[in-house]
């Protein structure tokens, strides 16, 4: 996993729709504070940071890159404002296939002839993409706390 830190202004938000608890936005573009616009695609966020990604706002911006996802995971204004939320609901998902793949693994082991490749080869690769989705959440949370005493300029 990939973790960044974009300082400036959120510039254009487009295509914002929810998803339960986690929002997609089609676009959103940051103007930086050396003058560099970045953009980032099909991002998704959270909880309060949802409400901080607005056209305008200005701070520092924490963004993720696990797998094939992107998002934004924490923000900090001028104001004091700190928002952190790790769109996770991949890792339960994860988790859950992985115990249902077990189960069917070994219920197809034992009363089936044998063992099914391709059921463990899917076991095992849900069980990868689990990791790494849990470990892309520990960095990010590291990365919003270990930033904890910084302040943005106005």
């Amino acid at each position: 996993m990939a973790v960044s830190t974009i300082d400036g202004t959120l510039e254009r938000v487009e295509g914002a729709r929810q998803y339960r608890k986690v929002t997609r936005f089609k676009t959103l573009v940051f103007r930086e504070d050396g003058g560099e616009s970045r953009t980032i695609k099909n991002a998704l966020a959270a909880g309060d940071v949802v409400a901080e990604l607005r056209e305008g706002n200005r701070g520092r911006f924490y963004t993720f890159t696990a797998l094939d996802v992107k998002g934004v995971h924490g923000v900090r204004t001028p104001d004091g404002t700190a928002r952190f939320a790790f769109p996770g609901s991949n890792a339960k998902l994860f988790l859950t296939l992985v115990i249902i793949s077990s189960i069917v693994l070994v219920g197809r082991a034992v009363f089936v002839d044998g063992l099914p490749l391709f059921q463990l080869l899917l076991t095992i690769g849900l069980g990868i993409a689990w990791y790494f989705t849990q470990k892309s959440e520990r960095e990010a949370r590291a990365q919003f706390d270990a930033d904890a005493a910084r302040s943005v300029a106005p």
